[in-house]
């Protein structure tokens, strides 16, 4: 188990995990899936798909977390009949027997996909792994301010680390740039963050930005995109 973190029931009947070291928790208490599914896939990953007809899908996260986006993103991938080829940063990951816990594959496909889920899990860090026909998985374990790729290779980015107030520096016009810079033209970054500063780095940076409404409990996301 991971001693720093425990595991919180979300008003949907989703669980997040809660972190001792960041005083946060993963995912919205509104409940979990709600958030994701919302921002991650209907506000990212949906939107792309309907503006570009890319049949392989590049996408990046920044937070590998829970493992949420990354099954729900699965699960689309199958549903659309996609190819995703996702990338994972995390610093700190869960321990297999806390995910091993978590509820999502019972509440997102009655089941069907607890293998993928466990998959997710499971699979090495530092090797892409084909969790299925649609799905490859590529988990870096490294600290954020490490991360330095610069040449433009992902179709779609989810910001999805905790707030400014524990993770400033990611925020911030400087890790935005290195975010701007492994995008492809017309390019997609999606996040639950709003604030105005945020948003003023994003467009200096040169990210085009749309205001989008937010799941419950969050007025407000944002939508960013590398158009040149």
């Amino acid at each position: 188990m991971n001693p720093d973190l425990k595991i919180l029931l979300t008003e949907d009947g989703s669980h997040t995990l809660f972190s001792t070291l960041f005083n946060s928790s993963y995912h919205s208490m509104h409940g979990a899936i709600q958030e994701s599914a919302h921002i991650f896939i209907k506000e990212g990953l949906t939107y792309l798909s309907e503006i570009s007809d890319n049949t392989i899908i590049n996408i990046l996260e920044t937070g590998f977390g829970t493992g949420l986006n990354a099954f729900l993103s699965l699960q689309w991938a199958l549903h659309n009949k996609k190819i995703i080829h996702y990338t994972g940063l995390e610093k700190y990951p869960v321990k297999i027997e806390m995910a091993d816990q978590l509820n999502y594959p019972d509440l997102v496909s009655n089941g069907e996909l607890s293998m993928a889920f466990k998959d997710l899990h499971h699979s090495n860090w530092g090797e892409e792994i084909q969790i299925s026909p649609s799905f490859a998985l590529h988990k870096i374990k490294i600290d954020l301010n490490d991360f330095d790729v610069t040449v433009p290779h992902f179709d779609l980015i989810y910001l999805d680390i905790f707030d400014p107030g524990v993770q400033a520096e990611f925020w911030e016009e400087a890790f935005l740039n290195k975010l701007y810079s492994v995008l492809n033209k017309n390019g997609v970054l999606i996040t639950y963050g709003a604030k105005g500063s945020f948003k003023r780095a994003l467009k200096h940076v040169g990210f085009e930005i749309q205001e989008r409404p937010g799941p419950p409990g969050k007025r407000e996301i944002t939508r960013a995109i590398k158009s040149v």
